[in-house]
């Protein structure tokens, strides 16, 4: 039997899985890679003084790819941590 906060985790759980795969994976992904990649361009030109222009000659772009590619892993792990804890609950029922 489910206790009162694993009703609403399960519930939450169930909601987030209706959506697509891939749709899920790339919301989450580019969300978490967006916010990665600015706080590293402001984290950069604050810090260490480096101009956009310095910055995109060191390989911003490059950084970016990765950024996109590690951010759709992300969103396929947590993709894939809800799926296991929903499971998980469902079989608890």
């Amino acid at each position: 039997m489910l206790t009162e906060n694993e009703k609403k985790i399960f519930a939450a759980y169930e909601k987030r899985l209706q959506t697509p795969k891939w749709k899920f994976i790339i919301q989450n992904g580019l969300i978490w890679s967006a916010l990665v990649f600015v706080i590293m361009l402001l984290q950069k030109y604050f810090a260490r003084g480096e101009s956009l222009k310095q910055q995109w000659n060191e390989g911003l772009a490059i950084n970016l790819v990765f950024l996109l590619v590690a951010g759709l892993v992300y969103g396929w792990l947590i993709r894939l941590m809800i799926q296991r804890k929903h499971d998980q609950l469902k079989a608890k029922i």
